[in-house]
């Protein structure tokens, strides 16, 4: 599946209540993480996140118009969703900035990543797609890859990857944080 890149996705009403109640007062549950992605130490990041699950229905009735839309850009019926993440991750003036290169899951399904802040926290696609029985997450140091894109968060713009496709989220060094929605829905065969 090629990567498409979609500007302004969200009706600014919806997206500046979405928008809100993850960066603004609203009281969207998150949990401090740490090791969240990577095969090793130097490889991880610190991260807010609240994992919304299908049955989780309080968080996904806040969520649910923006999850329809989301997959109405990917042409899948949005019962089809495995989970939203939502993850906010902060400048905290380290040198290590790239995530370990990953996929979501080791199921066929597709990815797509809501930004909602413009900020320097890139997304970077790899030269590599997940095969059956891989390693969901790798290391940069041990798999020599090579970076495809990297792509620049701007608000309310949707990235939609396949889900085989190895990426990464890079902590922003000029910004104060990067703040992501992540959809992941399920497909019969790997796109």
């Amino acid at each position: 599946m090629k990567p498409s890149l979609i500007k302004n996705a969200i009706p600014q009403p919806i997206f500046d209540y979405i928008q809100d109640g993850i960066t603004g007062v609203k009281s969207f549950e998150s949990h401090l993480k740490y090791k969240m992605t990577g095969t090793n130490e130097k490889d991880h990041t610190r991260n807010f996140v609240a994992v919304v699950e299908p049955y989780d229905k309080e968080y996904l009735d806040y969520l649910s118009p923006l999850s329809a839309m989301v997959a109405s850009y990917i042409g899948v019926d949005h019962k089809s969703l495995m989970r939203i993440r939502v993850g906010i991750t902060f400048n905290d003036g380290s040198e290590n900035r790239v995530a370990a290169p990953h996929v979501d899951w080791d199921v066929p399904h597709v990815t797509a990543l809501l930004y909602i802040n413009d900020s320097d926290g890139d997304t970077i696609l790899w030269d590599k797609l997940y095969k059956e029985g891989s390693e969901c997450a790798l290391s940069l140091d041990e798999h020599g890859l090579t970076e495809l894109i990297s792509i620049s968060p701007k608000e309310n713009s949707l990235l939609i990857i396949g889900g085989n496709q190895y990426h990464s989220s890079t902590r922003p060094k000029t910004s104060p944080y990067r703040a992501v929605v992540n959809f992941n829905f399920a497909v019969d065969e790997w796109l």
